[in-house]
C-alpha cells in the first residue's frame, strides 16, 4: 500500500514551488502575486498567495529584523521569495518549523547560489526562535536584569 504522507508531501512540494514561482515573478516584474494567478490554480496556492499578500508587511518586518547585515531589497529576488514563503509558513504555524525550514533550504539549493541554502537556513532558524518566543530579534540572549 502506498504511503499517503509521501504523496501529500510531493503535492505540497509542487504547490510550494508554484507559490515560489509566483512570488519571484511578481517581485521581478513589480506586480502583485495575485495578478499572476491562473484560473486553474489549486485552492492551496490561491490561499497561500492571499495569506502572503495580507501578511506581507509582517513577513517583511520579520525578515528585516533577521537578515543582519543585509537589506531585504538587496537580496537576490529568488532568495527574497524563498524567505517570504517560508516566513509565512512559520508565522501561520500550520507547518512544523523544521519542515518549513527544510523545504526552504531545498528550494534554495535548487534555485539559488551555493551559499544561499546556509543563509536561508540561518535566517529562518532565527525567525523560528523569535516566533517561538525563545529569543530576541537580532540581539544576543541576555540575563534578565
Amino acid at each position: 500500500m502506498p504511503d499517503r504522507r509521501d504523496d501529500s508531501h510531493d503535492v505540497r512540494a509542487v504547490w510550494r514551488e508554484r507559490v515560489l514561482e509566483l512570488l519571484y515573478e511578481a517581485d521581478t516584474k513589480g506586480e502583485a502575486p495575485a495578478d499572476l494567478l491562473r484560473g486553474d490554480e489549486p485552492a492551496f496556492i490561491r490561499e497561500r498567495i492571499r495569506g502572503l499578500t495580507e501578511r506581507r508587511s509582517e513577513i517583511d518586518a520579520q525578515l528585516t529584523a533577521h537578515v543582519i547585515g543585509w537589506q531585504l531589497e538587496r537580496l537576490a529576488p529568488i532568495d527574497r521569495a524563498i524567505l517570504r514563503l517560508a516566513t509565512a509558513e512559520l508565522l501561520e504555524a500550520s507547518t512544523p518549523p523544521s519542515v518549513a525550514i527544510a523545504e526552504a533550504v531545498k528550494l534554495a539549493d535548487r534555485y539559488s547560489t551555493e551559499r544561499s541554502a546556509a543563509f536561508v537556513n540561518g535566517v529562518l532558524a532565527s525567525i523560528a526562535v523569535d516566533i517561538a518566543g525563545e529569543g530576541h530579534r537580532g540581539e544576543p540572549d541576555r540575563e534578565p536584569s
